[in-house]
């Protein structure tokens, strides 16, 4: 009430030691509070007096500072003056109000002993009515301050158990108890306590479980919506705090237990220098459901470290849901006592509890959500299988681009993920551009035999390489689709057909300019290369695809279970491109020999040191523009085939072959100067313009057609160069062999 005295005061435990200067803080203006000690507690008051009768609300808080200037404020509250005009309906105890105010106070015992919560009450009839009691029993009070001690103590690992079991004693006693002032605050007990290395004992953790399952009981369901209202849930809290101590356990001769309770099933491992075996839990003692955990490849972790998964029965009826969604069956958490692995991964198996629901969707709880208030997201979530009653979980970022060479698991390396998705992006944008580009300028730059059958090698490997980079950014968003599963072999099978489909077209490529520079004097029908180059290109990769498919899928082992993409471990399938992709980079790398060995034959007579520069020149040339056009670059992946590989030859794997795109883009294409010409042209630029990129590339390349054979411009268009080429007489054979690959890399 304004212009009268209103009483404020903070209190602390009388235990502490250190003395502090508190002063109240209202309106940012400070004043002295006065000590007196009240039961257990150090009590500091004021009376305040509000002049200015406004109707603002006033924010008032405590200020302790320490000897050493240290300062901590304690929350904050509301004051509301009351007008000299209006009428005090209700004054009891120097509390005064009007009708329909509400006030809320600290709880205390006898006011000598303050406990947690808070008591709320309203103005009705000229009297203070009690509307909610947030007041946390005195058990469950001594509890938490218990609790609050024992995690800063350094005995607490002994003293945990019998604590543990008062706990659970406490809990069992409340059970009928519909408070929910207790509830959170055994809820922060629990994760307190969560936070101390526990030795795995059977009976330490069913006192912990126990606990958990009187608070999560079907009659406190009403309860736990009121918790979940504040910034942070209670139910995400519980759900932390179960995680948190089962991460702590530490094994008991070197075994975790398997336990279960009312609604909690808990089973783990330790992983030993010789432990091969995966991980691989069933749980089924939770009611009608039942539910897998798989984890492979173990062997990377750390030695003594522990695996601890725990299956829920009931938190998922707890843990906030949007309207249209519902958990449909065990609520399943692992815990590992140290960092994850790169290469790990969890597959996991859940029964449906309602088999009406339909469009599952995997999912986790995400604690930092909305401010860490959490909610469950279905980022990095997939399902990999569904079966009538079940579903199969595991983690789907996009595949990074060494899966399709490594048998490995995928390795969910950020880098790695960022490269595939960035490098893929721009490939995708180059191919697009290319065919654009070739098309066109096709009529202008295929008037030969030779120049004609280069582009089309170009054109349908830039194709090719455009559809399976799209599949293979398709296997990303299958993730809440019943037919996800026929949508996973779709992708794979096309992802394999096209893939290799780029091979065989960059092998008829490599093929072409082996033909011509080994063939010199003999010529075949551009109808009869077409077939040629068609039939590889596209029937060799079809026959490999489709019988892969044809041969796996009846015993469904075509695709792995945690990625889209050829299966390695059942049926060895990921052979049916690694084989061909390698064969061809292997034959390719040997065409790439033989155009090293035609600029390195030497001409008539000894070299200049400038001619053996220009020889080093165009050999480094060479290897530029061939490394990508041949695929030369998917020799890498036999590093990433052998396991346990460095990360350094994924990653560079990785960059190479996602950014494939742009290099046959910037070196098929753009390199060009036919292509270049015709563009010009095409935009019509001026006549001088292209007239005078003709004459400065005849002026280039006339000296080296001085002394050329016939077919010399074969190869120059071969690699999309031109000039005039004069016949040379049959004695000047050798150079004339030495000249056509040197043209041909120009």
């Amino acid at each position: 009430m304004c212009r009268k005295p209103q009483a404020l005061s903070c209190c602390i435990s009388a235990n502490t030691v250190e003395d502090y200067d508190v002063k109240f803080v209202v309106q940012e203006k400070e004043f002295q509070a006065e000590k007196k000690e009240r039961g257990n507690f150090l009590c500091y008051s004021y009376n305040y007096t509000e002049t200015e009768c406004r109707q603002k609300e006033l924010e008032a808080y405590c200020k302790f500072v320490n000897s050493i200037g240290q300062e901590v404020n304690s929350k904050r509250i509301q004051l509301s003056p009351i007008p000299d005009k209006d009428i005090i309906s209700c004054s009891e105890n120097n509390t005064f109000g009007r009708e329909g105010d509400v006030l809320i106070k600290s709880c205390s015992v006898l006011n000598t002993t303050f406990i947690q919560g808070s008591k709320i009450y309203k103005c009705c009839s000229k009297s203070w009515q009690l509307e909610k009691n947030d007041c946390v029993s005195e058990e469950i009070n001594s509890l938490l301050l218990t609790a609050e001690s024992l995690v800063n103590s350094p005995s607490a690992k002994v003293g945990l158990p019998s604590f543990l079991r008062n706990l659970q004693n406490q809990t069992v006693l409340l059970q009928n108890d519909n408070s929910s002032a207790n509830l959170a605050a055994i809820v922060t007990i629990l994760y307190n306590i969560s936070s101390i290395p526990a030795e795995a004992k059977k009976s330490t953790i069913i006192d912990y479980f126990s606990t958990v399952d009187v608070i999560v009981a079907d009659s406190k369901k009403e309860l736990w919506a009121d918790l979940n209202q504040g910034q942070t849930p209670a139910s995400s809290l519980l759900l932390n705090a179960v995680e948190r101590f089962s991460a702590n356990l530490q094994p008991v001769n070197n075994t975790i237990p398997h336990l279960s309770t009312e609604t909690l099933e808990l089973q783990g491992m330790v992983v030993t220098e010789h432990s091969h075996a995966d991980y691989n839990k069933d749980f089924s003692r939770l009611g009608n459901l039942t539910a897998n955990v798989l984890i492979e490849r173990i062997e990377t972790l750390p030695p003594n470290s522990t695996i601890v998964s725990v299956a829920y029965s009931a938190l998922g009826r707890i843990l906030p849901v949007n309207v249209s969604m519902s958990v449909n069956s065990l609520v399943i958490s692992v815990a590992l006592s140290c960092k994850r692995n790169q290469n790990f991964h969890i597959n996991m198996t859940f029964q449906k509890e309602n088999l009406s629901l339909k469009m599952p969707q995997c999912v986790f709880w995400d604690f930092s959500l909305n401010n860490s208030r959490g909610g469950w997201v279905n980022h990095g979530c997939t399902l990999t299988e569904a079966e009538e009653g079940n579903v199969i979980c595991s983690c789907n970022h996009l595949t990074p681009f060494s899966i399709l060479m490594s048998p490995d698991e995928p390795a969910h390396n950020s880098v790695e993920d960022y490269i595939t998705h960035i490098g893929l992006a721009i490939s995708i944008l180059s191919l697009v551009v290319c065919i654009v580009i070739e098309s066109l300028v096709w009529k202008t730059v295929t008037n030969n035999t030779t120049s004609y059958m280069r582009h089309v090698c170009i054109l349908n490997t830039a194709t090719s390489l455009l559809i399976a980079d799209i599949w293979f950014i398709v296997t990303a968003s299958l993730k809440e689709h019943n037919t996800q599963r026929d949508l996973c072999i779709a992708a794979t099978f096309f992802i394999h057909l096209f893939y290799l489909c780029g091979f065989f077209w960059m092998l008829s490529l490599g093929l072409i300019l082996f033909y011509r520079l080994v063939f010199i004097l003999h010529n075949t029908s551009k109808t009869s290369q077409k077939a040629v180059v068609f039939c590889l290109g596209y029937g060799c990769p079809f026959v490999f695809a489709a019988t892969t498919i044809a041969v796996t899928l009846p015993w469904n082992t075509y695709t792995r279970k945690d990625v889209c993409w050829l299966n390695w471990k059942d049926s060895k399938a990921t052979l049916a491109f690694v084989i061909p992709a390698l064969a061809i980079v292997a034959m390719n790398l040997f065409i790439t020999a033989v155009v090293i060995i035609k600029i390195l034959r030497p001409n008539i007579g000894d070299r200049t040191n400038k001619q053996e520069r220009k020889t080093l020149f165009q050999i480094c040339k060479s290897l530029v523009i061939l490394t990508p056009l041949l695929g030369l670059t998917w020799g890498f992946g036999l590093a990433t085939i052998i396991r346990k590989s460095h990360q350094a030859f994924h990653i560079l794997f990785a960059l190479l072959n996602a950014l494939q795109g742009l290099f046959i883009l910037v070196f098929g294409t753009l390199w060009d100067n036919k292509i270049k010409e015709a563009l010009l042209k095409r935009n019509s630029l001026s006549r001088w313009s292209s007239q005078q990129t003709k004459s400065t590339s005849l002026i280039l390349v006339t000296p080296m057609f001085s002394m050329s054979y016939p077919f010399a411009r074969t190869f120059n268009n071969l690699c999309g160069k031109t000039g005039l080429a004069q016949v040379p007489t049959p004695r000047v054979c050798l150079s004339t062999l030495h000249q056509s690959a040197y043209l041909f890399i120009q």
